[in-house]
């Protein structure tokens, strides 16, 4: 056993770090989520949900895929090439300031003519470019295996927000919980930019824009880009449906599940994100016989662990709804609940797969296409089966998309790392 810890003892360290980063963070929004849920009415919370996940479709917009692209080449980049680094975030940042503020001025004239509440979008708009700053800033730091100081910028940043949380809604209700997301995100990206500047300075090289390093993470952010958007198309973007066609209710049931369940889907995104760094120096060392054994064994382990993980999070969601927020306790809540702790064991295995292999390796560009053939199929299915089972053939669209996705994406990698394989077994014979 210690032979095995001193081994893989910066991957346990990193794991832990790691964790107790995302678990502050996502831990935060998830005790915002149960406030916001106990302090509004069932119907203003989903009006917030309705107008939050329009805002996270402009998010990614602006982001498309940049902050994915550069955890992967600040990985790369630090085994390879440590001077490109702080290149590299400069260059993301100024595109990334550009992008948004042209999304940020075009919905800010056209939304008032599609949204009833547009006071409460203008609180959101500035979330267009923090959400993705926070995340390109995370991408970086996990690209160096920098999950330490991570930790300490979520810890800081919950300490700092957490009161001003609670008496911006008890004060100010549904527009309250718009400036406290605000408010955290803004307060997030001050700390990264201040920790970042403090650490590493002019530790690796000059800050300049590189138009070379720009269009290397532009060509690959472009599939991860579309690949993001089209995953929203048939996860988040649920609720928009759902929304639109007035299911406010049902609206409000789905966050709630989302955020338990993003709170049970910690521990793989946070294997994933550690294992990538390694995954990528691996993959880099041309040794796909290798490679192709950790992929098969962390796929065994991570389905064991997605079916113990949703069996558990369905009897704790239903015990924690039905003792402390019973004005959720429906009939309606339950099957979105019982269809989400299915689609659970899908969601936690993909995530293991994909950010710590696919995306790790460059072939992010697998996902692109494929994904948004299935987002188109799910908007159409879903208006479809809305017709004629409401909000609940929205639901069953979203389960069966997911699923659809997931096969036709790991079929092809997986056949492909096994075909490098073979390839390389047969020239060394």
């Amino acid at each position: 056993m210690m032979r095995f810890y001193k081994k893989n003892k910066v991957i346990f360290h990193n794991f832990i770090w790691r964790g107790l980063q995302i678990a502050s963070k996502q831990g935060t929004l998830f005790i915002f989520t149960l406030i916001a849920a106990k302090l509004l009415s069932v119907d203003d919370f989903g009006k917030f949900t309705y107008y939050f996940t329009t805002i996270l479709l402009l998010t990614m917009l602006s982001d498309f895929g940049l902050s994915s692209a550069i955890s992967k080449y600040t990985a790369e980049y630090n085994y390879k090439d440590k001077q490109k680094i702080n290149s590299l975030t400069t260059s993301s940042l100024v595109l990334l300031a550009a992008i948004s503020i042209i999304i940020i001025v075009f919905s800010g004239l056209i939304g008032s003519y599609f949204l009833e509440d547009s006071q409460l979008m203008y609180i959101l708009l500035p979330l267009v470019f923090l959400v993705p700053a926070t995340s390109v800033f995370d991408g970086i730091f996990r690209g160096l295996e920098n999950f330490k100081t991570l930790t300490k910028i979520s810890s800081l940043t919950t300490i700092l927000s957490i009161l001003p949380f609670y008496w911006s809604i008890k004060s100010f209700g549904v527009s309250g919980l718009a400036w406290a997301y605000l408010i955290f995100y803004f307060l997030l990206l001050c700390l990264t930019v201040i920790f970042y500047a403090h650490i590493n300075g002019k530790k690796f090289g000059e800050f300049n824009f590189n138009v070379y390093i720009t269009r290397q993470v532009l060509n690959y952010s472009y599939y991860l880009g579309l690949a993001a958007l089209s995953y929203f198309m048939f996860s988040r973007f649920t609720i928009i449906l759902m929304g639109h066609f007035g299911f406010i209710e049902q609206v409000a049931y789905y966050e709630l599940i989302s955020r338990f369940e993003a709170i049970f889907l910690l521990p793989f995104f946070i294997a994933g994100h550690v294992f990538a760094p390694k995954i990528t120096a691996l993959y880099a060392k041309e040794k796909p016989g290798k490679f192709y054994k950790v992929l098969k064994k962390t796929r065994n382990y991570t389905l064991l662990s997605s079916i113990t993980s949703a069996i558990i999070f369905l009897g704790i969601v239903l015990i924690v709804i039905q003792f402390y927020f019973g004005n959720y306790d429906t009939p309606s809540f339950r099957i979105i609940l019982l269809i989400e702790s299915f689609l659970f064991i899908i969601k936690s295995y993909s995530v293991v797969i994909d950010f710590g292999f696919v995306i790790s390796t460059g072939y992010g560009h697998l996902m692109a296409y494929r994904y948004l053939i299935i987002a188109v199929i799910n908007i159409a299915l879903s208006l479809l089966l809305n017709n004629y089972l409401g909000y609940l053939g929205i639901i069953i669209s979203m389960f069966f998309c997911h699923i659809l996705m997931t096969l036709s994406l790991h079929l092809k990698f997986f056949n492909l790392i096994k075909y490098q394989s073979k390839v390389q077994k047969h020239k060394l014979s």
